[in-house]
């Protein structure tokens, strides 16, 4: 009996300590300004498709405003500088930046830029930055592919430095992936 007790417990001091050295998955912690936008991203994100989502962005003194545009191609969140940004007449006049996620097969965006330069993201990844449009239409661009995932981060050239979009696209390389919600039959 005493020898039966004593296996008992050395057994459950056995679980208790790979309890406790046991550590929880990671889990994805988005930018504050995309916290609010988790349930709708799960839920409108293409099925298979993984995102990776920036921790963080560069602090501004722009208040910043995401919205979703998504289809079964694709994911992208924006950023506008007012509140129905998103659901304007001309959202363009009021999104100063934004992140689209597609299958790497996607060929609705192609890189057609004669300034591509390669960059190195981390985590052994190469990305490209460009810029497209002119003069105060200038948009910055950072894209790579990761994990079957083709990504491109942008923002308006007056409103975030190269750097600022290098440190963006480097907290999304690093955050574990995003799933979609799975869709009920």
């Amino acid at each position: 009996m005493r020898n039966q007790w004593l296996k008992c417990l050395i057994e459950t001091m056995g679980i208790g300590v790979g309890l406790l050295l046991w550590s929880a998955p990671a889990i994805a912690e988005p930018a504050p300004v995309i916290r609010p936008l988790l349930n709708d991203i799960h839920h409108k994100l293409p099925k298979d498709l993984l995102v990776r989502l920036p921790a963080s962005l560069p602090d501004g003194s722009t208040q910043l405003y995401p919205y979703l545009d998504s289809n079964k191609q694709g994911l992208r969140i924006m950023f506008g500088t007012t509140p129905d940004c998103g659901k304007s007449k001309a959202p363009n006049h009021c999104t100063i930046g934004g992140l689209g996620i597609f299958p790497q097969d996607f060929q609705g965006w192609q890189l057609q830029s004669d300034n591509l330069t390669p960059i190195d993201i981390g985590n052994g990844i190469q990305g490209y930055t460009f810029t497209r449009g002119q003069g105060r239409s200038t948009n910055r661009l950072i894209t790579w592919e990761q994990d079957g995932v083709r990504y491109v981060i942008g923002a308006i050239e007056a409103v975030v430095s190269q750097n600022d979009l290098l440190k963006i696209a480097r907290s999304m390389v690093t955050e574990p992936p995003i799933a979609p919600t799975p869709q009920e039959k």
